[in-house]
């Protein structure tokens, strides 16, 4: 049982990176194409590319929140932990698991109440000013970043916390 456990956690594991680092350069490699059309047009044309300063704005936004589940992937999130560093080791251990669980459970709650804001700008369409393009479609980017991120802090919560063996 604990064997077939492992491998779906290493299998999730392995299909998040691919979905983050391709969602991620292809936004990063969009957002480098559209800046560089938006100097050429600017500078060289001498005519003011509204529709890509938008479109490099979108990619940007994509790139920031695929990228906070590429940050808790390596455990690159911030934490103060000059008290719990303190303590002895098997309070430390407590106080890290239970500091883990609350990170997991308010990033699961922040992901629902980002999709119930994506819904909701279904129901009331608002749309981009430059591209027409409508907004529940980068509010969906945002709760996509988090709830990646919550399933990436479970797969950590179940490694550090609850595996016999520690990947």
């Amino acid at each position: 049982m604990q064997q077939k456990n492992k491998s779906f956690v290493k299998i999730l594991d392995r299909c998040l990176d691919k979905v983050e680092i391709t969602i991620g350069i292809i936004a990063f490699l969009g957002m480098t194409f559209t800046v560089l059309i938006s100097i050429i047009l600017r500078y060289i044309v001498r005519v003011p590319n509204l529709v890509g300063e938008e479109i490099s704005r979108y990619f940007l936004v994509t790139v920031v929140f695929i990228g906070i589940s590429v940050c808790m992937r390596v455990k690159g999130h911030m934490g103060v932990t000059i008290f719990v560093d303190h303590l002895p080791s098997r309070a430390q251990a407590v106080v890290r698991c239970f500091a883990d669980l609350v990170s997991t459970a308010t990033i699961f709650g922040i992901s629902y109440f980002a999709w119930k804001y994506a819904l909701a700008a279904v129901e009331h369409p608002q749309i981009s000013v430059a591209t027409g393009l409508p907004m529940y479609v980068m509010y969906a980017v945002m709760a996509l970043g988090f709830t990646l991120s919550a399933i990436r802090l479970l797969i950590l919560f179940w490694n550090d916390h609850l595996s016999i063996t520690h990947p």
